[in-house]
């Protein structure tokens, strides 16, 4: 009696703990599952994925660069910081122009009235008549202080315009980096929402087998802790695609994530390393460095210049003396030099000399990250692409032993039903994995190519 009375509780606790997990599963089901089959990937775009062959395949090389040419120019027409980086140009370009003025003669004009009351009668009076005077001066020779000053603004215009091309190659960069990291969740989600599908229909199976058969409530209750724990995986993947989703948007506008498709062969093609860290002189980032070091160096020559005298020629038409209206001209030739000054000028030499050593080291370690970067990078690209390329082998293998266990639980029961979610449960992570290290290796080339400058798109500019 007892016996009997312990499984039929067993039974009342096995069937009460299914009818939770199917009240939580419930709640929670329809709008996440809504959601879920619009932000995972089309069935097609999975497919095309898991071609790993056909991802790779030459044909597609041409169609996947003009699609990140387009991404690059919706990127960089869409970012703030690329105007930004135009504007800072500009005004470099003004400050050439201000400094190549200082060649040209300066005249100003001033005026004065004054009033006076002299005690001596003799004395001329002022009675507050206005004059003007007008005044023009012009270097004649100040040891190419004006231009080194010039040069080192050119040269400060020049590092602008490497930092705004470079900041169009980061800008590319990112997007790309982002669309990849977009693409990636979505087919992450698309394999979830797959696996839940799969072990909701073994649930649902197994839930009629149970109407008929009150033993196997127990195997009903651990298919259904596997079905909520792929429903809450498929969650999980839902919020990583809508973080994704909002950091795609703020780079290249809203509803755009299409841009994103066809993009993968240009990011599993093999390429030369030794190239590209052969070009590592020529990016903007490291011309830009060039520039500011001359324009430090050219900084030294213009103090350099301001210790020795200055010739400078000057003319004048006004009152000869202070507030009368005599009127006359005059024509001066001056020179002018800093005796002593407490080394203000030795010292401000020496630190433009100091800044442009400075800027050096940092070209030298800009160079050696970059090439450690590169070849980093290439190492981690080329050993998950080779480890994608095996996975999709396994996944063929895992598909048939997935198809043979589940007809030999359906028709003859010589699988158990844990061996059954346990395969699912092996092919979901499969899939997974290889999504992720496809991904990885795609993310890695991309990194090399958006470094070098050499995404579709960017030599436009």
């Amino acid at each position: 009696m007892s016996a009997k009375t312990g499984s039929r509780a067993a039974q009342v606790s096995s069937c009460a703990a299914v009818s939770l997990c199917a009240f939580v599963l419930c709640m929670l089901s329809p709008l996440v599952q809504a959601r879920a089959l619009d932000a995972a990937l089309p069935p097609e775009f999975v497919a095309e994925l898991m071609d790993f062959p056909g991802l790779t395949h030459a044909s597609k090389l041409a169609a996947s660069k003009a699609q990140v040419a387009k991404l690059v120019d919706l990127a960089i027409a869409n970012s703030p910081l690329v105007r930004e980086a135009g504007l800072i140009t500009q005004s470099s370009l003004q400050d050439i122009q201000a400094a190549k003025g200082g060649r040209l003669p300066q005249v100003s004009v001033s005026g004065l009235s004054m009033v006076n009351s002299p005690d001596v009668s003799q004395t001329t009076s002022i009675n507050g008549q206005p004059t003007a005077t007008v005044t023009a001066q012009l270097s004649v020779y100040d040891w190419g202080r004006i231009d080194a000053q010039v040069k080192g603004r050119e040269s400060a215009a020049n590092a602008s315009r490497e930092f705004q091309q470079q900041r169009r190659i980061d800008v590319a960069a990112e997007a790309v980096r982002s669309c990849l990291d977009l693409n990636r969740k979505k087919a992450l989600l698309a394999v979830s929402t797959d696996y839940q599908k799969n072990v909701d229909m073994i649930f649902d199976m197994l839930r009629k087998i149970a109407d008929s058969d009150a033993g196997r409530a127990s195997e009903l209750v651990q298919a259904k802790s596997r079905l909520l724990q792929a429903e809450y995986a498929r969650q999980s993947a839902l919020s990583k695609v809508s973080e994704a989703d909002i950091i795609l948007s703020r780079q290249l506008g809203n509803d755009q994530s299409l841009a994103c498709h066809g993009i993968y062969a240009l990011f599993l093609d093999e390429f030369n390393l030794k190239e590209k860290i052969n070009q590592i002189a020529q990016l903007p980032s490291i011309r830009q460095l060039d520039e500011e070091y001359q324009q430090q160096m050219l900084s030294v020559e213009q103090i350099s210049a301001s210790r020795k005298p200055a010739i400078k020629f000057s003319a004048s038409y006004g009152p000869l003396s202070t507030g009368l209206a005599n009127y006359g001209s005059s024509l001066a030739l001056s020179f002018s030099m800093p005796i002593f000054d407490g080394n203000t000028l030795q010292s401000s030499e020496r630190s433009a000399l100091e800044k442009a050593n400075s800027v050096l080291e940092r070209k030298e370690q800009a160079v050696r990250q970059l090439d450690y970067d590169y070849k980093a990078l290439y190492e981690q690209a080329i050993d998950q692409k080779r480890i994608a390329s095996e996975y999709t082998e396994l996944i063929q293998v895992n598909e048939l032993v997935r198809k043979n266990f589940f007809t030999q639980w359906m028709a003859v029961g010589h699988r158990s039903l844990f061996e059954l979610l346990s395969v699912e449960a092996e092919h979901y992570s499969l899939r997974s994995a290889y999504i992720n290290y496809l991904f990885d290796s795609m993310t890695g080339t991309a990194a090399i190519l958006g470094k070098s400058g050499q995404l579709p798109g960017l030599t436009s500019y």
